[in-house]
């Protein structure tokens, strides 16, 4: 069986918990998914800090986890964000599928053009 650990990250303590009650949901209803008989996904780490992640990664082994970051992991700006962290977990996962999370509009933007380097106006 294919197990699919998922982390998320966010530094408002009431968000990681929404986010985790979302994924068991999601969770639940892929259970009887024919896609999903072979897998297993599992919330393995709540965190609500950078140091909290990367330290996690760097004492277990994580291969094709999920990970729910908030863009703004802190509101001091010398802090490392979720953008930061995203690029640690690709050299620790690079196989991580990245979901980042925001409640403003502006830093999704910001994402897409640190990624990619461009950003498309409307």
């Amino acid at each position: 069986m294919e197990e699919y650990g998922i982390i998320i990250c966010d530094d408002e303590k009431d968000q990681v918990r929404r986010i985790h009650d979302l994924v068991k949901y999601a969770i639940w209803s892929l259970e009887d998914s024919a896609d999903s008989k072979d897998k297993e996904f599992k919330i393995t780490l709540e965190a609500n800090s950078y140091i909290e992640v990367a330290d996690y990664l760097e004492d277990n082994k994580v291969d094709s986890g999920v990970y729910f970051l908030d863009i703004e992991l802190s509101r001091d700006r010398a802090d490392k964000d979720g953008i930061d962290l995203a690029e640690f977990i690709r050299q620790k996962d690079p196989n991580a599928q990245i979901i980042f999370i925001t409640a403003y509009e502006n830093l999704a933007a910001m994402t897409y053009r640190r990624r990619t380097g461009k950003c498309f106006k409307r």
